[in-house]
């Protein structure tokens, strides 16, 4: 797992592909507090593609998980929706590729996934 000190949209000086929209008071903030469900959106900053999203929680395989979060996408918006299977502390790790290809011998090679951004997510009935 990770903290509250892990980084957020916006607070990476290199890599600011996605600014948060939704979710609470502030855009950087890393801890979020949550029902059931969630969803985070955020504008791209410049053209990305091929979003994913990992969720973690301790004692439960991200396999498990993974039907647990979904993404879609409105012009430069990027909403990921989250239903929690339980209360408790989840790690939710978001990934993104900018668009094209790396040019050079001619090939199209995409660029990798880079991990843009991270939050810690306590789910409980009571937010």
């Amino acid at each position: 797992m990770f903290g509250v000190g892990s980084y957020t949209p916006g607070t990476s000086s290199v890599f600011r592909p996605l600014l948060r929209t939704s979710c609470g008071p502030s855009g950087t903030d890393a801890l979020v507090f949550a029902g059931r469900e969630l969803e985070l959106q955020f504008r791209m900053s410049r053209p990305l593609t091929d979003f994913m999203a990992t969720l973690h929680k301790n004692c439960v395989e991200e396999k498990r998980l993974s039907k647990f979060v979904s993404h879609a996408l409105d012009d430069d918006v990027v909403s990921f929706m989250i239903s929690f299977p339980e209360e408790g502390q989840y790690g939710l790790d978001i990934y993104t590729r900018e668009l094209g290809g790396i040019q050079g011998d001619g090939g199209g090679e995409k660029h990798l996934l880079t991990h843009c951004c991270k939050y810690l997510i306590n789910s409980s009935k009571r937010n």
